[in-house]
């Protein structure tokens, strides 16, 4: 993670937190965040020079702060090519309502 993700890695959960780099990962290496599982769907991928653009759909399985929840959700993630190889920069995902 340390290599993949920018320094300048801004991610934004769908609850509207929002992390940097170094707190995206101190919450999953401490398991306040724990990923159980993910589903992507409708996934597209956009390329403009040297940045990356994901879209989908996907369906995530996470524990956070103690409490089990599943959430579909809509999200982007961008990434950059750089001098060092690949690096992501960039989340932000939102939940698709009950129907």
């Amino acid at each position: 993670m340390e290599r993949l993700f920018g320094s300048d890695l801004v991610y934004i959960h769908s609850s509207t937190v929002r992390d940097d780099k170094s707190s995206y990962i101190e919450s999953m290496r401490s398991g306040t965040v724990r990923y159980r599982r993910m589903q992507r769907q409708d996934t597209q991928v956009r390329t403009f020079g040297p940045v990356g653009i994901v879209t989908g759909q996907a369906k995530f399985e996470v524990t956070a702060r103690g409490q089990e929840m599943v959430m579909e959700l809509l999200f982007h993630a961008v990434w950059v090519k750089r001098a060092s190889g690949p690096q992501f920069v960039s989340w932000q995902a939102t939940r698709v309502p009950a129907q």
